[in-house]
């Protein structure tokens, strides 16, 4: 009976670790590198940690600019959350349904 009751306390110590360490991985995987504060730049949608607006590295993007000059104009943000800012808002632009709201040209017709 007191082995049983060591193995069991053992046990639970692991896989309480366990649930931390997957936790931590998952939070790690589900990352998100857009944020939006109301208190930071009025809300506008920045890098996370920072205070460099989402559109701004879009306007940079459509100027021509590659991801590694953006990185010198900015080099506080690293090359690894640039590109998961530029993947997430991809991935937000892709899941907003189309067609959801009615044009100008719709609502004359």
């Amino acid at each position: 009976m007191f082995y049983c009751c060591i193995i069991s306390k053992a046990f639970l110590r692991i896989s309480k670790a366990f649930l931390r360490i997957s936790r931590a991985f998952l939070r790690s995987l589900m990352r998100t590198y857009i944020s939006s504060n109301p208190k930071i730049m009025s809300g506008a949608p920045v890098i996370a940690g920072t205070r460099v607006p989402v559109a701004r590295i879009v306007y940079l993007l459509s100027d021509g600019f590659t991801i590694e000059q953006i990185n010198k104009q900015f080099p506080h943000v690293g090359l690894k959350d640039l590109r998961g800012t530029i993947n997430e808002l991809a991935q937000k632009v892709e899941t907003v349904p189309y067609g959801t709201k009615i044009s100008q040209t719709q609502a004359i017709a």
